[in-house]
């Protein structure tokens, strides 16, 4: 199993509960679980990214394939590499033009948030020249 496959386990595995969060029960944000992702899939890859998603006007957004005990969101956050989504709010990773229509049937602006080079200084505290 590759190690992206381990931390998505971890998370699939704790969708169950409420909380969304780590074996201990700790509260695991979406941000915080695409910048675990990335870690994973930092080395090796150029085309890596946060990206975070919004709904203009402040509008919120309900996923289609989460669990009812959560709420709307105003934004979401994923990890993206090599034109695909790692999300494990899904069964698997989706291809980057498919995402927004499979996790939330509708088109949403999608904005990198964090870059590679960002990623691996924020991550790693290496900076990229």
């Amino acid at each position: 199993m590759e190690a992206w496959q381990q931390a998505w386990a971890l998370y699939r595995a704790d969708m169950s509960k409420p909380e969304y969060g780590t074996p201990a029960g700790d509260f695991r944000p979406c941000l915080l679980v695409a910048y675990d992702i990335a870690q994973v899939l930092l080395h090796g890859h150029q085309d890596l990214s946060v990206m975070r998603l919004t709904r203009e006007g402040g509008f919120t957004f309900k996923p289609k394939h989460v669990p009812e005990e959560f709420e709307a969101w105003g934004e979401h956050f994923v990890c993206v590499c090599d034109g695909t989504v790692y999300d494990p709010m899904l069964d698997q990773p989706v291809p980057l033009n498919d995402y927004c229509e499979v996790m939330f049937g509708m088109p949403l602006p999608m904005r990198i948030h964090k870059t590679r080079d960002q990623l691996k200084y924020l991550l790693e505290g290496v900076t990229v020249d």
